[in-house]
């Protein structure tokens, strides 16, 4: 039961770091372009918003890869730990 409550908040963890991931760096460039729209006059906004989504979705690839890597070790020393007490 211990094990299965830590999975859980293991994984809400996850998702919320996955939303942040996408979100900030979305943000950040939709406020430079805002920024750099009423400064210089242009309409940047929406090609810096396309670069910020970009970046935020390699960031939660990235995320998301290096989870399921560690998954996939926890899940061998866990089998292993098992084969060594038979």
């Amino acid at each position: 039961m211990n094990n299965n409550k830590k999975s859980v908040f293991r994984n809400l963890v996850l998702i919320t770091q996955l939303g942040l991931h996408v979100i900030v760096p979305t943000g950040l460039c939709v406020a430079a372009g805002v920024i750099i729209d009423k400064h210089f006059g242009t309409y940047w906004i929406i090609p810096l918003m396309i670069i910020g989504m970009l970046a935020g979705g390699r960031n939660a690839y990235r995320l998301a890869m290096a989870s399921a890597k560690e998954d996939e070790n926890d899940a061998e020393k866990h089998s292993g730990e098992g084969k060594e007490n038979d």
